[in-house]
């Protein structure tokens, strides 16, 4: 199952939204143009950081499920499972060549 972080996406996103647009207003004249820009400089960051971990999570995905293909090969879990060496080096060189495929 997919690890979703949408919900916690949205509500940075909202919150940021929310405190951008309190700056704006500005009410009550609290607000200076520094503060609008450290909250937009902000939001980027969230931006930023939310790709990332996106990005990460995907690598991860197509790594567990590389290496879920590779286990399902008899040769290598008795590599695993057993003494072995060059079989899990074996194992661990395809590992390796699906993640710089994917460009992890």
């Amino acid at each position: 199952m997919p690890i979703d972080f949408s919900n916690l996406f949205n509500a940075a996103r909202e919150q940021i939204a929310e405190r951008i647009q309190n700056i704006r207003d500005d009410r009550h004249n609290c607000y200076t143009q520094e503060d609008l820009e450290s909250a937009e400089l902000e939001r980027s960051r969230i931006e930023q950081e939310i790709a990332a971990v996106t990005k990460t999570l995907d690598l991860a995905s197509v790594a567990c499920a590389a290496l879920e293909n590779i286990m399902l090969d008899p040769k290598a879990r008795n590599a695993m499972t057993t003494g072995d060496q060059q079989g899990r080096d074996k194992l661990a060189d395809e590992l390796r060549a699906h993640l710089d495929a994917i460009g992890a």
